[in-house]
């Protein structure tokens, strides 16, 4: 028998039926087509109602599809293997990340990069977002800042000292404060000193004294760490001019409100724990000393 083209488009399964094909004739035809190379056959067509003699005729003739690694069941036929007894395989999975400065535990180490980097604005903002709006003070030795003064002094610091750089070396939560303790490092240089003295030492008077730098820096060693043998060489090193390398320590005690988790109290202490000699080969390690507080 053969058909047209046009004929073939307007050809019909009742036509079929006409020519004198019955049911088992079209279900060996239609396994012919769906059998493929890999012996699997495709699941017949979902949209046939349930109740036709059709659809009952054929789900009882197709076969199910066949799996590589298939068990014969009596009961059931063929059945796919149990995925779950696979060995697993090790995946490779993406560690999930967050923004540290959004976490109020990790303000300390925030801040500590933005003052590295001298990035003001972002101090500003990240103090902002995490200080109370109404109830927040700010000491330093028992002085209290406002927000924006504490901001300018770190900025002039950064312009004084530009080789400064700190880190945080442990934080402690006890209660609603958080304990940071860091490191620091810079050098102080009389040149860059005496250049910005005229332009900010009306705005922080005690940081630009009118002093010679010996006196000034024997009153800072006063109340440091440094050896008491080593204080009056340091002075007069830093009344010749040279460039002295400091270490200090600072302890940032943060209180926050345990309903609203926005700081209330931020309270800053700095001290000296060595000054050296820049022309000193060993003036680049840091020289940790504990006092008899314990403190590091």
């Amino acid at each position: 028998m053969s058909l047209s083209v046009g004929e073939v488009g307007n050809f019909s399964l009742d036509d079929m039926f006409d020519f004198g094909f019955s049911f088992e004739e079209l279900n060996e035809m239609k396994e012919e087509e769906d059998v493929q190379h890999t012996g699997e056959v495709i699941c017949p067509n979902a949209g046939i109602a349930k109740s036709s003699k059709f659809a009952k005729h054929k789900r009882r003739n197709v076969k199910r599809r066949v799996f590589p690694n298939s068990i014969f069941v009596p009961s059931h036929g063929w059945k796919a293997p149990n995925m779950s007894r696979r060995v697993p395989r090790a995946t490779l999975c993406a560690f999930p990340t967050f923004d540290k400065c959004d976490s109020l535990l990790f303000l300390p180490v925030a801040m500590a990069r933005f003052i590295n980097s001298a990035d003001m604005k972002g101090l500003q903002r990240v103090l902002d977002s995490h200080k109370h709006k109404q109830n927040f003070v700010m000491n330093y030795k028992g002085l209290h800042l406002a927000l924006k003064t504490f901001v300018l002094f770190q900025e002039i610091l950064s312009q004084v000292c530009p080789d400064q750089i700190m880190c945080v070396h442990d934080t402690k939560v006890v209660g609603n404060t958080i304990r940071a303790s860091l490191f620091s490092k810079y050098t102080d240089n009389k040149l860059i000193y005496e250049a910005l003295a005229p332009t900010y030492k009306d705005v922080f008077p005690m940081m630009f004294p009118n002093r010679p730098r010996a006196e000034r820096w024997k009153n800072k060693l006063m109340n440091s760490l440094v050896p008491e043998q080593d204080r009056q060489g340091l002075a007069e090193l830093a009344g010749e001019g040279v460039d002295l390398v400091v270490y200090a320590n600072m302890d940032w005690v943060i209180t926050f409100d345990h309903n609203t988790r926005k700081v209330t109290n931020f309270e800053y202490s700095y001290y000296l724990v060595a000054v050296k000699d820049s022309r000193d080969g060993t003036a680049g390690g840091l020289e940790v000393v504990r006092d008899t507080l314990g403190r590091h």
